[in-house]
């Protein structure tokens, strides 16, 4: 081999490895990190036993580098934020059923945005009732073990909302954010597409705010979260149209049989 061939070589793993370390600082972001922290049967002790397999001395950095990093941003957003007015005089029972998940995430994401004023005086009328808490969300949760839960170990967002919205009613919306985040742009991207296939010739004049809407209730209704009456799967074939008027003729004959 050549002086040249050497030199090409050397250039081209010297690009190899920068390619590869561009996916693998990817693959250690904060994020990933976090949905295994955030994990109730796993926490800090998963990542533990898979950095002590690792033939290097850095994993203790590692962990410190995460933990820093975590704790900022759960002491910047979170920490001070309110959970919703008279939720602490809410029994355990009652919390679940009495307490809309979506809709306090939503209304927690809106305190996000509102002005500093305002936010300063909700967190000085709740001062009293933070002093109450004796130790940390965050904290607290990480000192305790890890759950023992076949039914949570597929489902840890049902962990948070059975459970840890009651005991952690902060930190269960910084475990929501980071659980919620995609591990893949696969789904994104099929959405995109069928984005696309709503907006024909016929319909080009759907204003974004129908679309988001429509596609956002596709994927809930995929995800489980949402269940129309009508299963939307029946709505993308060709026979659509037909799916619908059969469905108009069944409710209109139930709503003759209830009148009569």
């Amino acid at each position: 081999m050549d002086v040249n061939t050497q030199r090409l070589l050397k250039v081209y793993i010297k690009l190899g490895w920068k390619k590869l370390n561009e996916y693998y600082g990817k693959l250690s972001s904060t994020a990933y990190v976090a949905a295994v922290v955030f994990h109730p049967c796993k926490k800090w002790r998963a990542l533990e036993r898979l950095w002590d397999q690792l033939p290097t001395r850095q994993t203790s950095e590692w962990r410190r580098r995460y933990e820093r990093s975590l704790t900022t941003i759960w002491e910047d957003k979170y920490k001070n934020k309110a959970y919703g007015a008279g939720s602490g005089t809410v029994s355990a029972a009652k919390a679940t059923s009495a307490l809309d998940y979506i809709e306090r995430w939503l209304a927690f994401s809106r305190s996000l945005a509102t002005g500093s004023s305002d936010s300063q005086g909700r967190q000085c009328k709740r001062q009293p009732a933070a002093a109450i808490s004796p130790q940390d969300e965050f904290d607290q949760y990480l000192s305790e073990p890890p759950v023992d839960n076949m039914a949570y170990k597929a489902d840890p967002i049902g962990w948070w909302r059975d459970v840890g919205a009651i005991r952690f009613p902060r930190l269960s919306y910084m475990a929501v954010d980071f659980l919620t985040i995609p591990s893949s742009s696969a789904e994104t991207e099929r959405d995109f597409s069928s984005c696309g296939r709503m907006i024909t010739p016929l319909r080009s004049r759907l204003r974004r705010h129908i679309v988001g809407m429509s596609q956002c209730l596709r994927s809930w209704s995929k995800a489980g979260i949402y269940r129309p009456t009508l299963p939307l799967s029946l709505l993308e074939g060709e026979n659509w149209r037909q799916v619908l008027q059969l469905v108009g003729r069944i409710r209109v004959d139930r709503d003759s049989e209830t009148q009569n």
